[in-house]
């Protein structure tokens, strides 16, 4: 999956970008009652590297690329690639995902989560069988901080690939919750927010899903424009869990 996921960022994602193949070593850090036990393991590990490296160097040669730089690194995988990706300031960081995940999603303890928590630079994970370059760019957009930098950055990606941008934004439980409570009167700050127009700039007069669903696709619209016209642009409003109809989103449209 790993040596897929390179290929396809090659062809794909940054044919023109310096590429650098990392592979690590994994050596977990012992507890300290084996730390006497630990010396023939280094050493045997350390014997494979020279063909680890002579192995990756054979495969970055088999992608036609100018520009690769292969490294071998010892330690844990998830730190180590945010360290290597510090030291050379790269910009993206690529991991491929095979059908056999180690470590819980759960807990956050798979390597792209863990890269994700502590990396200073963009995370893209590349699931197996992924070859062609995509038709169609997903942008989940959402009003959130940092929400602003997701269209430009698709709208980069579709100019590169020829593709077209479907914009979502999903409109979740808590949000619907809010809008629906009844004002609570009691306090002064809430008294201060119980004049007619206070209450439907804030939802108090109970916006139906109908009205809800209007208002995030005017805004979705208002967001579009400021995107190049060359790009094809669509939008849709979906009600639920962000993470679940963002990946039911991608699944019902082959190509995303």
């Amino acid at each position: 999956a790993s040596l897929a996921a390179a290929r396809w960022v090659a062809n794909h994602m940054a044919p023109s970008a310096e590429l650098f193949l990392v592979h690590v070593v994994s050596m977990p850090r012992p507890p300290i009652y084996l730390h006497e036990q630990m010396g023939p393991t280094i050493d045997q590990r350390s014997t494979l590297t020279p063909r680890l490296y002579a192995a990756l160097s054979a495969f970055g040669d088999l992608l036609d690329f100018d520009r690769v730089r292969v490294g071998i690194r010892t330690g844990v995988a998830w730190s180590s690639l945010a360290r290597v990706a510090s030291d050379v300031k790269a910009d993206l960081i690529c991991v491929g995902r095979g059908n056999k995940r180690k470590g819980s999603s759960r807990f956050g303890a798979t390597t792209p989560q863990r890269l994700l928590a502590v990396a200073g630079v963009p995370v893209l994970v590349i699931p197996q069988g992924v070859a062609t370059k995509p038709s169609r760019v997903l942008a989940a957009l959402s009003g959130r901080p940092g929400g602003e930098r997701v269209l430009p950055v698709a709208e980069r990606l579709a100019s590169a690939w020829g593709a077209s941008i479907e914009g979502i934004h999903v409109i979740e439980a808590d949000v619907r919750r809010v809008l629906a409570a009844p004002p609570r009167l009691g306090a002064p700050q809430d008294i201060a927010l119980t004049s007619p127009d206070s209450a439907r700039r804030i939802g108090i007069d109970s916006l139906d899903e109908g009205k809800l669903r209007e208002l995030a696709s005017d805004w979705i619209a208002s967001t579009f424009s400021t995107a190049s016209p060359s790009v094809p642009c669509e939008g849709q409003v979906r009600v639920g869990d962000a993470g679940q109809e963002l990946l039911t989103t991608v699944r019902d449209k082959p190509g995303t």
